[in-house]
């Protein structure tokens, strides 16, 4: 299936540290929703908006089950995988699984929305300091495999 991601894991640093297989990305669009920030947090969440609302982001082509599962960890509690259509840069629309934020976490978005250049200059490092254990642990997943040891 193919993955739509529209704050951190558009990042290849971020993405890589997580996912061991090298897939074909490219620019895309998620029409109805807007990206917001988390409060207290560097990274963002997409919530349900207007039909005219988009959120820019980077698909990931024909993402394989185990990498998804490992997105699902990656990703908690607090967000939903769901199946959405996408418009890629190229003027097709592909169906793409897309991590939306649950209601029930809700009271965590703040008003403004979130800025990727901003996380570019400034989160980046803070936001792979707090979670470079769950970062380490993928880069273990990621050797034993070359390794075959898993």
């Amino acid at each position: 299936m193919n993955v739509f991601c529209y704050g951190t894991l558009m990042f290849d640093s971020v993405w890589s540290s997580i996912i061991t297989t090298q897939y074909i990305s490219l620019p895309g669009i998620l029409r109805g929703y807007s990206r917001k920030r988390i409060r207290g947090e560097s990274y963002p969440c997409i919530i349900p908006d207007t039909s005219s609302a988009v959120v820019p982001g980077r698909v990931y082509l024909d993402v394989e089950c185990r990498d998804v599962k490992l997105l699902d960890a990656f990703e908690g509690e607090c967000y939903r995988r769901t199946v959405e259509s996408c418009r890629c840069i190229d003027g097709s629309t592909l169906n793409v699984y897309v991590y939306v934020l649950r209601d029930s976490c809700r009271h965590l978005v703040e008003d403004g929305p979130w800025d990727p250049f901003l996380f570019a200059s400034e989160g980046i490092i803070p936001f792979t300091r707090e979670f470079g254990g769950f970062l380490r642990q993928a880069e273990q997943r990621r050797f034993q495999k070359q390794t075959g040891t898993i």
